[in-house]
């Protein structure tokens, strides 16, 4: 609560896309000219919606595998190992790659493809296609956390960047339960593929 009042308190007047006045006279970066920083707040916003509406279906995995693929706990370990394998996989590359792609298109088209990986999931009750699916969404993860992270610490002075990944890892772990919680009382209505859609 004090701190998000104290962080609403230091929001720029003007809401726009070009920076604040104020940004561009501060002699010294402050949270102030965070809040101002559009780029910031769109690498916070983005973490915390991939959060709530892409990461938190790793918390509907395991109905997804007993309700939907109709495996054992082993399918459910090789369902959520592909993800990781297929992140670490990608970070790899996107090692090799480096700054050859814009960070802004690494988001757009990781978020593409979290959606389809999540698609993916969503339409089969093949087990395979459906490891395939939480693979893609490892892809996409590296892809969008990456570079919305390395634009955290590209902006933000070193003296202020605890406090602005505190920010951005507090919206990512209070999206993730809210957005598992809500998939979980949908999935009650719809089914689990809805949800993941």
């Amino acid at each position: 609560r004090h701190i998000a009042g104290f962080a609403a308190g230091r929001r720029a007047a003007v809401d726009g896309k070009p920076m604040n006045r104020l940004w561009a006279i501060e002699a010294a970066y402050s949270l102030t000219g965070a809040m101002a920083d559009h780029r910031l707040r769109l690498a916070v916003l983005t973490g915390t919606l991939c959060s709530m509406f892409g990461m938190s279906i790793f918390s509907l995995a395991a109905g997804l595998a007993k309700d939907v693929f109709h495996v054992d706990e082993a399918g459910l370990g090789l369902l959520v190992s592909s993800v990781g394998i297929m992140s670490f996989l990608t970070a790899i590359l996107a090692v090799s790659i480096g700054d050859r792609i814009k960070r802004s298109t690494l988001v757009t088209s990781g978020l593409v493809i979290y959606g389809l990986g999540l698609w993916t999931v969503a339409a089969t009750e093949i087990f395979e296609i459906g490891m395939i699916g939480f693979g893609i969404t490892g892809v996409a993860h590296v892809m969008i956390n990456v570079p919305v992270t390395m634009t955290v610490q590209n902006y933000v002075p070193p003296e202020f960047r605890g406090r602005v990944t505190a920010f951005q890892l507090m919206g990512i772990m209070l999206a993730l339960p809210i957005g598992a919680q809500v998939g979980g009382l949908v999935a009650d209505y719809t089914g689990l593929p809805a949800v993941v859609a």
